[in-house]
């Protein structure tokens, strides 16, 4: 049987965000089961995204010619989409700036499972690892607050990534579809869901560049919030410290001190946990793993609702 396809058209209104809900279903449903389609969609997906960052004129760009993501991919639905969606020859494409927040770079310090595999996460954590605190509240993405929605983007941007590098398929997909539903509502957030949505298909055939691009879509989304940063920061502690991997812990409260800097002057001001937070962290290796889980899960609790 032929594989259920997506036309040009179809896609271009899915980069807008103009599908109807049915039909942006069916389109994200395909996406899941199609890998050839994700691929290709992805790289669309990635383009439109970059292409809002144009106009930032961010030091660290690359330009990178589409002729030659055509030839890495050979995409049959997305050149169509991009030539409908009017997208120039060149693309930017932007990095997380090396801001020490970076899901990817948070995941790749910790020590989560001892031996990788599909269930490593829950045999390690429990059932319910993938619950940072906000079930009770949870929401879809358009009904969160804005601080509340970039918090938990970010937490989960860290948790795929956590499970990719666990190469646990389950937990991934439990994970990205939180997220994915959760950004999906949002104006400007069906790229970035798309993306997230080929990751999946692809487990660890998911390039670095593209996680890292997926997560920078995100964050545009949250318009860079400095809450998407502690998100990602905190969902990244909350396991470290049931993995009880003090060596992270110790590298984990000097970044903390300039993002509350950060929050400062946003919207929402900076939770009072967190100070509570970098002042456990400051005293080096945390003697009491209990008191600083106890002050995570309250910073869960609080900035994710």
């Amino acid at each position: 049987m032929n594989p259920e396809r997506i036309d040009a058209e179809t896609l271009a209104a899915f980069l807008d965000g103009k599908l109807e809900a049915s039909e942006r279903a069916r389109v994200l449903r395909i996406l899941a089961e199609n890998p050839e389609a994700s691929a290709a969609f992805a790289d669309a997906a990635h383009a439109v995204a970059a292409l809002n960052t144009d106009a930032e004129g961010r030091s660290d760009a690359t330009v990178v010619p589409i002729a030659r993501a055509v030839r890495r991919r050979g995409w049959s639905v997305a050149i169509p989409a991009l030539i409908a969606a009017g997208i120039a020859a060149a693309v930017v494409l932007p990095g997380l700036g090396g801001n020490g927040f970076a899901p990817a770079d948070l995941a790749a310090r910790l020590t989560s499972v001892p031996g990788p595999g599909d269930g490593s996460l829950a045999g390690r954590f429990g059932a319910e690892w993938d619950q940072p605190g906000w079930s009770v509240t949870r929401g879809e993405g358009s009904e969160v607050p804005a601080p509340s929605r970039a918090f938990r983007l970010g937490a989960r941007a860290t948790d795929v990534e956590i499970a990719l590098r666990a190469q646990d398929t389950t937990a991934l997909r439990l994970v990205a579809a939180d997220l994915v539903r959760l950004v999906s509502g949002v104006d400007g957030g069906n790229a970035a869901a798309a993306q997230y949505q080929a990751i999946v298909a692809m487990g660890n055939r998911a390039s670095g560049d593209e996680r890292r691009d997926a997560a920078e879509a995100l964050r545009r989304v949250t318009g860079r919030s400095p809450w998407f940063d502690l998100g990602a920061w905190a969902e990244a502690v909350r396991v470290a410290v049931t993995a009880a991997d003090t060596v992270f812990l110790r590298e984990a409260g000097a970044a903390l001190e300039g993002l509350i800097e950060r929050m400062a002057s946003q919207p929402g001001g900076v939770p009072e946990v967190a100070s509570r937070i970098q002042a456990a962290l400051d005293e080096g290796s945390p003697a009491d793993l209990a008191e600083l889980k106890e002050l995570i899960a309250r910073l869960m609790t609080e900035a994710g609702r």
